[in-house]
């Protein structure tokens, strides 16, 4: 692709809008998102709350630039929406000599091409806000663009490319929330089949709270916390090293059995939230902020207990009847889970409703998967488009 050489100066010009601001008016500022995705308005706020802070006007057709996160890809070009907001001193805003550029060309250019390039070189600094584009150096570097039509030909494939990308990942986005919503309705409609076996949980099984334990780092001894149990089981990771006394001092009541379902009884986002324990923490003791619940042999099996407690009935139950307590965070009680009414229909049920479960859930989660693949390749196809498009074969 023949390209001519130009200095930025050239191709873009700094004009700055200051205003004067209005106690009495009401101002929405803009902000500039990296890896060129586009602005976004913050909350109107009144000018007697922006105060002495130094803002700039925004026209339509602005080439912006963020002055600290530039070096990223924080440009974008202001469009009808954004006609007669503000942007404070750390937006930078340039017009486009129209009759060497195209602004969306320049805009890709300089969010993924070589312009970006030419950006970091006048950013200088490590990382972060550190990395500052300086006005003077960026004006003075060279950048290579080929002729305006073929810069508006290239722009416009690109728009057209990365619209298609955009298509994409907003359905991947979609089919995630769908999938999420259509499991919690997959669980509801478990419940609700079982209802009339409504049984309080304490008569088919028994809870035991976990102790609190005393923490010493480097002693090899480990307990469970309510970070370590998540719904999909529990996650060793994120258990904590205690006394070696205390870890030895710990009844088989506090340490965990295989097949209990282990339930957090504290903390707004993890109250409530359950999983079955395997082989692999057997005898391991867990803090006072779990509960762990112990079925009776043959009236209730553990898979089925926790998928009920995954069941936006019992979440709402749960959220329900959590009390305070001392420390005024929300907590479970005990005796509220043994009161809990969960459906107990026969164990020949119970089988049969989690072999259908657990096909549903698993085709759910393969669609899931093919998302999150899809959602990669569409991420990773941006720059790919990009690299072909300034090497002259898009």
């Amino acid at each position: 692709m023949k390209t001519e050489r130009f200095y930025v100066r050239d191709v873009l010009s700094l004009q700055r809008r200051p205003t004067s601001v209005e106690i009495d008016q009401t101002y929405v500022e803009i902000g500039v998102r990296s890896f060129g995705r586009g602005l976004f308005h913050k909350d109107p706020v009144s000018g007697q709350d922006l105060g002495s802070k130094r803002v700039f006007y925004i026209k339509e057709g602005d080439m912006i630039f963020s002055n600290v996160f530039a070096w990223e890809g924080a440009v974008a070009i202001a469009t009808e929406q954004e006609d007669g907001l503000i942007g404070s001193h750390r937006f930078m805003t340039y017009r486009v000599n129209e009759r060497l550029a195209d602004a969306r060309y320049l805009f890709h250019y300089f969010t993924g091409g070589d312009g970006l390039s030419a950006i970091r070189n006048a950013s200088p600094g490590s990382a972060g806000r550190n990395r500052t584009l300086g006005i003077k150096s960026f004006a003075a570097q060279s950048i290579d663009l080929p002729g305006l039509q073929e810069q508006q030909r290239i722009a416009a494939r690109l728009d057209y490319c990365r619209s298609l990308v955009g298509q994409v990942q907003s359905r991947a986005t979609d089919s995630g929330a769908l999938l999420a919503a259509l499991r919690q309705q997959l669980l509801a409609d478990f419940y609700a089949r079982h209802q009339a076996s409504l049984t309080p949980l304490g008569s088919v099984a028994a809870v035991f709270r976990g102790r609190g334990p005393r923490y010493e780092h480097g002693s090899g001894s480990i307990a469970l916390n309510q970070g370590c149990v998540q719904w999909g089981g529990i996650h060793l990771s994120r258990a904590r090293e205690v006394e070696v006394d205390w870890e030895s001092s710990v009844p088989d009541v506090g340490r965990v059995a295989e097949g209990d379902v282990l339930v957090n009884s504290t903390g707004d986002g993890t109250i409530g939230r359950a999983c079955v324990a395997g082989r692999d923490v057997v005898g391991i003791p867990f803090d006072s902020h779990i509960l762990s619940v112990r079925v009776t042999p043959g009236f209730l099996l553990p898979e089925f207990l926790a998928l009920m407690i995954q069941s936006p009935q019992v979440q709402s139950v749960i959220s329900s009847v959590k009390g305070a307590n001392t420390t005024k965070q929300t907590e479970l009680g005990k005796k509220k889970l043994e009161k809990l009414q969960v459906p107990v229909p026969s164990v020949e049920e119970q089988n049969l409703e989690l072999r259908r479960l657990r096909d549903l859930l698993a085709r759910a989660s393969e669609v899931e998967n093919l998302g999150k693949l899809r959602d990669q390749l569409a991420e990773a196809l941006s720059p790919a488009l990009l690299k072909a498009a300034f090497a002259g074969h898009l």
